[in-house]
């Protein structure tokens, strides 16, 4: 599953507060799709939404919604974001392996 950074569960929050939409708000990444390209997702896209999906995948830790197609992309990612004045990027790593065995 998705993982978040207490930096991008920070952004999740403020992005969501600054909304000022029902306590059921949160973001949304979604997997895009190009059609003319035919190998599935082209890109992801975040939007601000009431609620999450009936399929949504709800993230730990701040309220992020991951529809089906982007949780299959993103399970072995960790969410992270760069905070500047008012401006936030988010960026994606692999999250670490497990080293358990």
């Amino acid at each position: 599953m998705l993982a978040l950074t207490q930096t991008a569960a920070e952004a999740v929050h403020t992005i969501v507060a600054k909304s000022e939409l029902p306590d059921s708000a949160g973001l949304r990444l979604q997997a895009e799709h190009d059609s003319s390209n035919g190998n599935g997702p082209s890109g992801l896209v975040l939007d601000v939404v009431l609620a999450p999906d009936p399929d949504d995948t709800v993230v730990d830790g701040a309220p992020l919604y991951v529809d089906s197609a982007a949780a299959d992309l993103l399970a072995d990612q960790v969410l992270d974001a760069e905070l500047e004045a008012d401006d936030i990027r988010f960026s994606l790593r692999p999250q670490p392996l497990d080293d358990t065995d």
